[in-house]
């Protein structure tokens, strides 16, 4: 298929909605993606392309968009790609892949990122072909709040530290980041300045750090569903499992309704076995979690 290329504009909002309305659904049929939801800004950010693919030389009628972001004068960030429901599995995603690379390409930057989940196929396959490789990697465990056993969790002391002060830590900790800190659905450069930008709560221990992330955290990409949490988690794994304790108590206490609040735990892999005990599970029962892929430029 031939497809025609614009940047979007505020005009093409309406189209984008209803792109994305059969993309992701929950378990009644309504549409769980987050990008209706943050397009305008993108499409208004500077030093971005937030891209239309159309299947017309009029360029109206849309069936895939993109999004790359500079962050940096080194690295470029690929997200937000999306095709129509019709149109997946036509080769539309490798051809939006490598749009968002010759974008990075003319911003002369070094490198250019995303990532996705492993359970995702088609966006790995993506990442295959057009010369990623996998630079980090976080399991990502689920559970709902009213299924965790509460009876041998101690309530173990924790403190809320700063953004300087959790950048600072996480380089002293087993089990810590290396280039990129996670931040649920997304990775960010493991620097002060990018730390400090994303908007949660860093808590931790002696040898434990948490980054909380609620519904209300505002983030560029996908956030939280009211009804759930993100726990980061790195360090020493009985230290992170204690400190995982005190969190879940404390968010026990402070909710009444347990039955439907999921918590998202996105940890290193040395961790995911102490956590699995506390009573949170893989999707679909088999290990995954959130891989990021860079690709040299």
């Amino acid at each position: 298929m031939q497809l025609f290329f614009r940047e979007l504009t505020l005009d093409d909002l309406p189209a984008v909605n209803d792109l994305c309305r059969n993309i992701w659904k929950d378990e009644n049929g309504v549409s769980e993606d987050y990008l209706p939801k943050i397009i305008k800004s993108w499409i208004l950010e500077e030093n971005s392309s937030t891209f239309g693919a159309f299947k017309d030389k009029q360029k109206s009628l849309l069936v895939a968009l993109g999004r790359v972001k500079i962050i940096s004068k080194d690295y470029a960030w690929a997200e937000g790609g999306r095709v129509a429901e019709e149109y997946q599995r036509t080769g539309i995603g490798k051809i939006l892949g490598q749009k968002s690379i010759d974008y990075a390409k003319s911003k002369n930057v070094k490198y250019i990122q995303y990532d996705t989940f492993t359970e995702n196929m088609g966006s790995v396959s993506i990442a295959k072909a057009l010369g990623y490789y996998q630079k980090d990697y976080m399991e990502l465990l689920d559970g709902k709040l009213g299924d965790i056993s509460f009876e041998n969790l101690d309530s173990i002391p924790y403190i809320e530290i700063s953004p300087e002060e959790a950048f600072n830590f996480l380089h002293k900790i087993p089990n810590g980041p290396a280039t990129e800190v996670c931040a649920g659905w997304s990775y960010k450069p493991f620097n002060l300045q990018q730390i400090s930008k994303i908007k949660g709560k860093w808590i931790r221990n002696d040898e434990a750090i948490i980054l909380k992330i609620g519904s209300d955290a505002l983030l560029e990409g996908e956030n939280p569903l009211f009804d759930e949490i993100w726990l980061i988690t790195y360090g020493k794994v009985s230290a992170a499992t204690d400190l995982l304790k005190g969190v879940l108590i404390q968010e026990k206490n402070g909710r009444n309704s347990l039955d439907k609040f999921s918590i998202q735990i996105f940890c290193p892999s040395a961790l995911s076995q102490s956590i699995q005990k506390l009573g949170f599970s893989y999707y679909e029962g088999k290990s995954s979690g959130v891989v990021l892929f860079e690709k040299k430029l």
